[in-house]
């Protein structure tokens, strides 16, 4: 299936701030809508939702979901988005929307995973869990901006869209 979406595994303990959800998704099969989540650390600490609050609470109960697995960028450009349509499949709906996913990480996106043991993962910043579900934040207003090692600011994504490659 053709994908939109460019993924990493963010560290797990390194996420620090606030997101709001920009579409419904369902974990456990239930609805959640219009939901805000606080990190501090990398763990989601605070959270609530217009729709589907006990439905977190129940899946945040999961050992590992309280912990970021995946950020992904999708383009506004992206067919999906520009359809407007809500599947209720997420291989289609998560090709929609930039999306985080809270619990289990994708250790292909380190470079030599396949040869590390769970534990040299966990110290690269891997997260563990018997879940994974992608929750959409992704918006056309929405500006990404990367921070290199030397402390350049090199900008992703403006108004929703990949930006121009700056590499000086």
């Amino acid at each position: 299936m053709p994908t939109e979406e460019v993924f990493t595994m963010p560290h797990n303990q390194r996420t620090n701030g606030y997101v709001r959800t920009s579409r419904p998704t369902f974990p456990m099969q239930r609805e959640v809508r219009d939901a805000w989540f606080r990190f501090e650390d990398g763990e989601m600490v605070e959270f609530t939702a217009a729709v589907g609050e006990a439905v977190l609470a129940q899946f945040f109960e999961i050992d590992g979901a309280r912990r970021l697995g995946e950020v992904s960028l999708v383009d506004a450009g992206s067919p999906i988005f520009q359809s407007g349509l809500l599947f209720y499949e997420i291989l289609f709906d998560e090709n929609a929307a930039c999306h985080i996913a809270f619990g289990e990480a994708y250790p292909e996106c380190v470079e030599g995973a396949a040869a590390l043991s769970r534990d040299e993962l966990a110290a690269l910043g891997a997260n563990f869990s018997d879940t994974h579900v992608d929750f959409m934040i992704g918006t056309a207003t929405m500006n990404v901006t990367g921070l290199c090692a030397d402390g350049r600011e090199v900008p992703i994504m403006r108004a929703g869209r990949f930006a121009p490659a700056v590499l000086a």
